[in-house]
């Protein structure tokens, strides 16, 4: 699963040796977690799954109410332009970008210029979504939800794994201090097999909420499921040490690909390693932790242990002067620093 870091924020910049208020009290609580189907997302799941429409005939899940009625809704606009303009994006490695900007709301215009990317990549995702307003017109999108809203409330009732995400996310914070401020799980019926995650800031209260998409994965005694207490771990214990940590780097005005220009790409992605390692221990490793830390340096991985002992010994073990990672993370910052450049911590 390619997990992209892709957040929309204007960051101020704070200097290193100041501290100031981080985030509210709610946001040192559990958060929030609010189970339901998101518009923005379900169009274009809908323009996916017309995509790739004609591969579907003989699927077991096409019985399931959703893929039925999408394919009897919507197989009339097959050919409209935003099926092959989705089709190029995807090709290019554009989806993740959309599904944010249908996180972060309308209008999509605006959002889609904000993106920090290639001037070319801007405007296929600028077409994209102008197209992608058109189809939701002319196809009458919004009927279709309207119609299928008693189905899209059964599927979220009956949604299972509440308490399971409630643990993961749990875990993340005993081990940072802090949070999400409201965990979104956004279940997307007329996709299939996929999972993913992404984060949104408010502008003005700097809050940040975690979106799980969940794709229907299966039926089990006639009810639709998405996804597996497993596939969620992966998923949270993947991605979430990397959501709170770039959220006390954006908190000193450190960028992340800023930072990764300081290193190089293969220092950086072994410290999001050993970030995920310290925090969810052997429920990320599936082994014990020293020796997966012992296969990561075989496998070349030299930085991944040395990261980890950092962590361990400058924070996990002085949380009474570290309330928080976002209070360590200048201590932290020079350490990968002296490591990256040859140094001893």
């Amino acid at each position: 699963m390619r997990n992209r870091i892709i957040v929309f924020a204007i960051v101020l910049f704070v200097c290193l040796t100041g501290f100031g208020r981080v985030f509210s009290s709610d946001e040192q609580n559990p958060p929030e977690i609010e189970i339901y189907s998101h518009p923005g997302v379900e169009l274009v799941n809908v323009v996916a799954f017309l995509s790739t429409i004609d591969q579907y005939s003989n699927c077991q899940l096409l019985t399931s109410v959703f893929l039925y009625q999408a394919k009897k809704f919507f197989a009339p606009w097959k050919d409209h332009p935003v099926v092959q303009q989705y089709v190029i994006l995807k090709d290019n490695e554009g989806i993740d970008e959309v599904y944010q900007i249908m996180l972060e709301g309308e209008p999509w215009e605006e959002q889609a210029a904000k993106l920090e990317i290639e001037d070319e990549d801007k405007e296929q995702i600028v077409l994209f979504v102008e197209t992608l307003q058109d189809f939701a017109k002319v196809s009458h999108f919004s009927q279709y939800m309207t119609t299928m809203k008693h189905p899209y409330s059964q599927i979220a009732s009956s949604f299972q794994y509440t308490e399971h995400i409630q643990e993961e996310l749990r875990t993340a914070q005993n081990f940072f201090g802090y949070n999400f401020h409201k965990v979104h799980v956004l279940l997307c019926p007329t996709q299939l097999y996929a999972m993913n995650s992404f984060v949104t800031i408010n502008h003005a209260s700097q809050k940040r909420d975690l979106f799980i998409l969940a794709s229907l994965s299966d039926v089990q005694n006639g009810y639709l499921q998405f996804g597996t207490k497993s596939s969620f771990s992966s998923l949270l214990s993947d991605t979430v040490p990397i959501f709170l940590f770039q959220q006390a780097m954006d908190h000193y005005g450190i960028r992340m690909n800023e930072f990764q220009s300081k290193t190089n790409q293969l220092f950086f992605h072994q410290l999001l390693e050993a970030l995920r390692i310290v925090v969810y221990k052997d429920t990320y490793t599936k082994i014990p932790v020293d020796d997966f830390l012992h296969q990561c340096t075989e496998k070349g991985k030299t930085f991944v242990s040395p990261i980890y002992s950092i962590i361990d010994k400058e924070y996990t073990s002085s949380r009474e002067e570290y309330v928080h990672f976002i209070a360590y993370t200048p201590h932290f910052y020079n350490s990968l620093m002296v490591l990256f450049n040859g140094g001893d911590v």
